[in-house]
């Protein structure tokens, strides 16, 4: 008896059937790490964003900084705000308000992704002879 080789219809379909499967599975767990690695890209942005403003905020005049200050996030399509509050220290350790000297910044970074809406918030404190102050 002689056996012929190749493949019969059954088994053409069957593999036809696994692999269809297999991509079927494959393809939402691609689909999810693009939009996980393109959601993680836009927070680092967001947080560069907010880190490099707080910078700029510290060559500032201390008496320039205003409370309220927004700006255009043009990379990601969002704005971002600044907010300055009067802080003192209580010299025991805590941070109370109404102290001329120092200032809590707070920047926040919005955006708009996958139709929700997303915020970073990074917080510094910026003293009238600190950092960058001759």
């Amino acid at each position: 008896m002689k056996k012929d080789k190749g493949f019969t219809i059954i088994e053409l379909l069957v593999a036809v059937v696994m692999v269809s499967l297999i991509a079927v599975s494959i393809v939402p767990l691609y689909i999810n790490s693009i939009k996980a690695t393109r959601s993680s890209a836009n927070k680092a942005k967001a947080t560069n964003i907010a880190a490099a403003k707080i910078e700029e905020l510290r060559n500032r005049e201390f008496t320039a900084l205003v409370n309220n200050e927004t700006f255009s996030v043009i990379e990601l399509g969002g704005n971002g705000t600044i907010m300055v509050e009067d802080q003192n220290w209580d010299g025991v350790g805590g941070i109370t308000t109404a102290e001329q000297e120092l200032k809590k910044i707070t920047v926040r970074v919005s955006w708009s992704e996958s139709g929700r809406a997303l915020e970073i918030s990074l917080p510094t404190y910026i003293a009238q002879n600190g950092i960058n102050k001759k």
